[in-house]
């Protein structure tokens, strides 16, 4: 039998398994099946180790995560398929993620390949290439394991895809490969210490930083340079802030604050790097929360669940909001807005929360606030002005003075589409047929900056969108109300993508 036979054979089988383990670790259901495809086709081309006496749930469980995390890094209007009416919650499924999502991204998936995948806490700890002494400990102090079988069983499957798709999705993939693959061989150590910020934050203390200071980070070599775009952004180890260029060497989503920029460097550290490269250790993030940051404050949801307002020019924590579903969504006018599930509030230090809306909010610029009515509606709302604007979209970014609104125009095939929101009407968004947006950040004086690329197909009727990595990026700005852009920059797609502040 052809090794091609034997990845037919071993995806027919397994392929409920790959689906289910990716939405039990966060992937959307509709989106799953098209990342356990990039999986398969990640793995065609290492299948040969099988023959050689690799395990094939470790090759493709593995191929799974890596395609998942690869899927994560773009924007929220990036291979997201078209919406679909919201479901009612499934009673099967919600304890098992409500359980989930309180874990920090390596102990979520240590736990789905071994009660989902089925996998023994050796050959997890070979897929998260990570000690299984740290994979032990985790699956010791988990106890929904029940939970997550039922739940893994609600989770509906379609047919497996045929060897024909496999090869088709490969050769999309093409090059590039090598070099995300070995932009990989460090994830062991990140994963790591995920696994350990959950069993040592799950204590009542959390460990002193040294004090030493042959051990503090040398000051990181400086650039003075002149940033092309009106936002801060990383790309390529290079974080651009106004008046320099600071070596960083990983950045996951950054907010710019005056000259410096507050950073979450993907490990669950959040830093704010001044424009003469001084770094300055803030806290920690919980694994997938927001960063936000304006007018000399910044917040996120650490491990623990709670949010946490840091002051950046005393830097200290000066508030600290505590709930359930919490995520940060903007700070305005002295104001720190969040979710709270479905429900939007705001907070400042000293004061108790106030309820803003029944609606989750999207973001907060200038007085104008942004909120998601339904799957594919938004109402958008401005202070001192008639009653709110309503237009579709799904997700959503203010420009700081709130009058220029960008959204994904989900009811068009998940295209970007940019307000005036003081008039409702649609502006150029300055991206060209086939172009993926990979980040955007919305600037002071009404401009826009994306890192776009190549689809490797455009935008269908199945909703998908996916970047091609096999050719540079570009770095564009735009000033819509002039109708005019320009590419100033060209990026490597190649492991880590370029961000934008937001």
């Amino acid at each position: 039998m052809r090794a091609d036979d034997d990845l037919t054979a071993y995806a027919g089988a397994r392929w409920p398994v790959l689906v289910r383990t990716l939405v039990l670790v966060g992937c959307p259901d509709p989106l799953a099946p098209d990342v356990a495809l990039d999986a398969l086709a990640r793995s065609r081309r290492s299948w040969a180790d099988v023959a050689r006496g690799a395990d094939p749930d470790t090759l493709v469980l593995g191929a799974v995560l890596a395609a998942w995390a690869a899927r994560r890094r773009t924007e929220w209007w990036v291979g997201l398929p078209a919406p679909e009416p919201d479901p009612e919650p499934d009673p099967d499924r919600e304890p098992a993620e409500a359980a989930l999502d309180r874990l920090p991204g390596p102990a979520r998936e240590a736990v789905v390949l071994h009660d989902v995948a089925g996998l023994g806490a050796d050959r997890v700890a070979e897929v998260l290439e990570v000690p299984v002494a740290a994979v032990r400990d985790v699956l010791d102090g988990w106890t929904g394991s029940e939970d997550l079988r039922r739940a893994a069983e609600a989770v509906p499957v379609l047919a497996a895809p045929d060897d024909a798709a496999v090869a088709a999705r490969a050769g999309t993939q093409g090059r590039g490969r090598r070099r995300r693959t070995a932009a990989a061989v460090g994830a062991g150590a990140l994963v790591v210490a995920g696994l350990a910020a959950w069993t040592w934050t799950s204590g009542d203390d959390d460990p002193a930083p040294p004090d030493d200071p042959d051990t503090a980070p040398a000051r990181a070599e400086v650039v003075r340079a002149e940033n092309p775009v009106e936002v801060a952004w990383w790309a390529d180890g290079v974080l651009h802030l106004p008046t320099s260029r600071v070596p960083v060497p990983a950045v996951r989503s950054l907010v710019g604050v005056g000259p410096g920029a507050v950073i979450d460097d993907g490990r669950g550290g959040i830093a704010l790097v001044e424009h003469d490269g001084d770094r300055t250790e803030l806290g920690r993030a919980a694994d997938g929360s927001s960063l936000v940051g304006s007018g000399g404050w910044a917040a996120w949801r650490d491990p623990s669940g709670d949010l946490v307002l840091v002051d950046l020019d005393m830097v200290e924590e000066i508030d600290r909001v505590g709930g359930t579903d919490l995520e940060p969504v903007a700070i305005d006018g002295g104001w720190l807005y969040y979710n709270e599930g479905d429900t939007s509030w705001r907070a400042r230090p000293f004061e108790e929360s106030a309820r803003v809306s029944g609606y989750p909010l999207l973001d907060v610029a200038g007085g104008t606030k942004v909120f998601q009515r339904g799957p594919t509606s938004l109402l958008v709302v401005r202070s001192q002005a008639p009653p709110g604007l309503v237009r579709p979209g799904r997700g959503a970014r203010l420009s700081d003075d709130g009058g220029l609104l960008l959204t994904s125009d989900r009811g068009g095939g998940g295209a970007l589409r940019l307000y005036d929101v003081g008039s409702g009407t649609v502006l150029p968004s300055g991206l060209e047929p086939g172009e993926v947006p990979v980040s955007a950040g919305l600037g002071r004086r009404g401009t826009l900056t994306y890192v776009v690329g190549p689809a490797v197909q455009p935008v269908g009727e199945d909703g998908f969108s996916r970047l091609s990595l096999s050719v540079a990026l570009s770095l564009r700005t735009c000033t819509p109300y002039a109708g005019a852009c320009e590419d100033v920059a060209r990026l490597s797609g190649a492991a880590a993508l370029p961000v934008v502040s937001h």
